[in-house]
């Protein structure tokens, strides 16, 4: 029990470093947090917003899909609630960084997978086709021992006095992927206070895969939204929103992914990758005036043959504005 607070500890550590100040700190007043309101005619900064997900917030392990965080600026014309109707009106830019690791990070398991320092880094253009919330985008992607991803991981686990990560020293090498990222999702009230979406979901990188599912929020928090896409979880997430409301607002979600190539599990290493992989993910979301704490659990199927069973990430995104 002590090793995973220790290691809840370090999670909530790396948010902390991650984001200025208190790391939390957003005004959600009229479009974003940490919205620019002196700019009313033309494109300016909306705001930015952050998503961590690291499968020590719920069952405490640092394996597999062991964590990953992401950070995105919003930059276009006001939102009201409503997408631009042509591309590149509403942009977000977004930076990445996340580790995968074998079960054991001390002494990984000769048919365990490899471990991954990877940092992605891309611009996506949010906006409305054919009645459909859609996106757009491209990036690089880049995994090894150049990125810095496995250096704040070892950082963090001396500082906490955790195992160092030995499987690091024998992870994949240095690779750099052009990245495309495109999806399509309906939103579907129903009644008042829910809202369907289905969603189509492609991306190219180091993996190359193609998702369709559904999600459904439940609260009035999820009206006038930009929701953004976490990529390990499934998680939407507000990156804009009109007024907020108090309340409680909950989550759920489940995609199939097929998966048509993968860099992350080399022929040399004698795994092979799954290529129909599940999620299936729930949240909660309480806000009251303008601080929002959202936290929720993705199980995530296996990833490659012989992967003894799947995991549970948790999820976490803090708001707070002092």
């Amino acid at each position: 029990m002590g090793n995973r607070i220790q290691k809840m500890v370090s999670t909530l550590a790396v948010i902390a470093l991650t984001c200025p100040g208190v790391g939390l700190a957003q005004d959600m007043g009229g479009a974003a947090i940490g919205a620019d309101v002196d700019s009313p005619q033309g494109r300016h900064y909306l705001g930015w917003t952050r998503f961590v997900a690291n499968d020590v917030l719920f069952d405490g392990q640092d394996r597999w899909r062991t964590g990953a965080i992401h950070v995105s600026v919003l930059h276009g014309y006001d939102f009201d609630g409503d997408l631009p109707q042509q591309p590149f009106g509403l942009m977000e830019y977004r930076f990445g960084g996340e580790i995968i690791a074998p079960s054991n990070l001390e002494d990984p398991a000769p048919d365990d997978r490899r471990y991954v320092s990877k940092v992605d880094l891309a611009a996506i253009s949010h906006f409305q086709w054919q009645g459909f919330a859609s996106q757009i985008g491209a990036g690089v992607t880049a995994i090894g021992p150049d990125t810095p991803a496995w250096r704040v991981q070892e950082r963090i686990h001396d500082w906490f006095n955790q195992p160092e990560p030995i499987a690091a020293q024998t992870q994949l090498g240095n690779q750099l992927f052009p990245t495309l990222i495109g999806e399509m999702r309906r939103d579907i009230a129903v009644g008042q206070d829910m809202v369907l979406q289905p969603f189509v979901s492609a991306r190219v990188a180091e993996e190359d895969v193609l998702r369709a599912g559904v999600d459904m929020q439940i609260g009035q928090m999820a009206q006038d939204v930009l929701w953004l896409r976490d990529d390990v979880t499934g998680f939407l997430h507000p990156g804009l929103e009109g007024a907020s409301v108090s309340g409680v607002g909950f989550t759920l979600g489940m995609d199939m992914t097929h998966v048509f190539d993968s860099d992350l599990f080399p022929a040399a290493d004698g795994l092979q990758y799954e290529d129909m992989r599940y999620r299936a993910r729930a949240g909660v979301t309480l806000q009251v005036e303008e601080a929002r704490i959202f936290y929720g659990a993705s199980y995530l199927s296996e990833e490659y043959k012989g992967q003894p069973e799947g995991q549970v990430v948790g999820a976490l995104q803090l708001d707070l504005s002092f």
